[in-house]
């Protein structure tokens, strides 16, 4: 627990959420270069450049950055990193994390000790921090050295190593995997073209012929990705134009959109060429302040069953140390689309492929159980629409039953082809829970039990009065629900609802109007106990 109220936590539960004090006093940074204001009111670090005699303000991001300093993100574990002599790492000035007992020199701390920092937040943020202070101090002064860029190359390779280990070896919260997206997205986006910047002036001081050039064009930001209807407005996209304070002379065009294909493993048909012409709105322009955004893009077609992806490009020119350098920069793909044209009939297949690819990527066959967990947990959270107020998450016992139906947990990896078993058996489910009238409300508020077998149901609804009922997803009927009941005589019964029950009526109306069915249980996640409890409800 961390003292002066700053974050109250209870580290005794795997599955605790902190809460944040709102009289956290302001935090003290280096002060290697004067470039972070802090936010008494908004509890924010703004990363505003100063003046120089260069206008650094149109070269970097404007509004300033804004670094959340403590919030709900930051969650916390029992241990504190520390290395395997028992002492706690630190982070100098310049160069790699580094042990207190080596004297400065870098050292890999253990993988779970890692993991440990990540979870946290705090201390991890902080490095992150520290990292791109001294890239803008490189980049105000303009004095560094290829060893010193060499090393954060190194530092921020690192960090990511540590990420995508804690994405693969870590059950975590919807909170903590939030967090971990957004420092991965802050380091891609931030903290990665800063260093390419620096490599490429330092190529060009030595090679004023080289092919490299002195900026950088990137996506910061993109509102939606997935499955998504075609004609239909896709959510914002900011880009940047990052150029070194030393260019002068810059012009620039009008930025260009490329939709490029994205291979999926399942699906081998060739696909039907896109061409620009097939994204609507795909004008945009850079402002003063080097920053573009596309509000109103629309696919004009689908692309359904395979993958889209957009790529951002600009025509920039500049002088750099009195010569003239003239290159079309490209951002990395986005997050990949799945144009959809008839959502109901598409959507089970277009979710699992996005799913598909953001587990597996392009070659990878074999992911970890943990990795499972947290993309599959994050995709659920979007469609039941709980991506922005979470009412009833996954448990992991919830998980447990998903996998343990269809996957062989005895197993060290989970291949794609469990993943396939897995998806055909609850897609269709989740599909049903998406768009079936009341099915979503039944779920959120728990009168969709779903995560139970046949015995489990049994277990649960025992010795209860006649005409006590639950609703849970079927085993061995795909994508339909089953209700587990006690008749009069004090048996207990089951009965599948098939899609001719609900054809005509809403599944509410169906429960109503079944004389069988009186009282429905409710089923309660207790985050305090971390348990599961039953609560009955006149079934009107």
């Amino acid at each position: 627990m961390l003292a002066d109220g700053h974050l109250n936590l209870d580290i005794n539960n795997d599955d605790f959420y902190p809460s944040l004090n709102t009289q956290t006093p302001p935090p003290t940074f280096p002060t290697q270069v004067d470039m972070l204001n802090y936010d008494t009111n908004a509890n924010m670090v703004m990363l505003s450049p100063q003046p120089t005699d260069y206008n650094m303000l149109s070269r970097f991001p404007t509004p300033p950055i804004q670094l959340p300093v403590q919030r709900m993100e930051y969650l916390a574990t029992k241990a504190m990193p520390t290395y395997e002599d028992g002492k706690p790492y630190n982070f100098q000035a310049s160069g790699k994390r580094t042990r207190e007992s080596d004297g400065g020199m870098p050292n890999k701390r253990r993988k779970e000790s890692v993991s440990a920092d990540l979870l946290n937040g705090i201390g991890f943020r902080t490095d992150v921090d520290a990292l791109e202070r001294r890239l803008d101090g490189y980049i105000f002064t303009g004095t560094y050295s290829a060893n010193e860029i060499e090393q954060e190359l190194d530092n921020y390779t690192d960090f990511i190593s540590d990420l995508e280990d804690l994405q693969d070896n870590h059950f975590l919260t919807p909170l903590q995997y939030q967090n971990l997206k957004n420092n991965l997205n802050r380091l891609k986006v931030s903290v990665y073209p800063k260093i390419t910047i620096l490599q490429n002036e330092l190529t060009l001081k030595q090679n004023p012929n080289a092919n490299v050039f002195p900026a950088a064009f990137v996506l910061v930001s993109q509102e939606n990705s997935g499955p998504i209807r075609e004609k239909i407005i896709i959510g914002n996209f900011v880009l940047k134009l990052l150029v070194s304070p030393h260019a002068t002379n810059l012009n620039f065009k009008d930025v260009k959109v490329n939709i490029s294909f994205i291979p999926c493993q399942r699906k081998n048909k060739p696909p039907t060429k896109h061409r620009h012409k097939d994204i609507e709105n795909s004008k945009a322009v850079l402002g003063s302040d080097l920053t573009a955004i596309f509000r109103e893009l629309k696919f004009s077609r689908g692309s359904y069953p395979h993958m889209i992806a957009l790529r951002f490009s600009v025509d920039v020119s500049l002088t750099y140390n009195n010569r003239k350098y003239v290159k079309t920069l490209d951002t990395e793909a986005s997050k990949p689309f799945i144009s959809m044209t008839n959502t109901g009939l598409q959507y089970q297949q277009a979710t699992g492929t996005d799913l598909e690819y953001s587990l597996f990527g392009d070659n990878n066959n074999e992911i970890t159980i943990q990795r499972l967990w947290n993309m599959f947990h994050n995709q659920f959270l979007i469609s039941t629409d709980q991506d922005a107020n979470i009412e009833r998450a996954l448990s992991r016992q919830d998980f447990d039953f998903l996998t343990n139906c269809k996957i062989d947990m005895s197993q060290e990896y989970i291949t794609r082809s469990n993943y396939y078993d897995m998806w055909d058996w609850f897609g269709p489910a989740l599909k049903k829970i998406k768009y079936k009238k009341h099915f979503l409300w039944m779920f959120i508020k728990g009168f969709l039990a779903v995560f139970l077998t046949r015995e489990e149901a049994e277990q649960v609804i025992s010795n209860k009065n006649d005409g006590t009922f639950l609703v849970r997803m079927s085993v061995s009927q795909v994508g339909l629900f089953a209700v587990t009941y006690i008749n009069d005589k004090q048996e207990i019964n089951h009965f599948i609802i098939r899609e001719e029950f609900i054809k005509s009526q809403t599944i509410v109306d169906f429960l109503i109007n079944a004389d069988a069915f009186k009282n429905i249980l409710q089923v309660c996640f207790d985050e305090n106990t971390n348990s599961i409890n039953w609560v009955t409800h006149d079934k009107v």
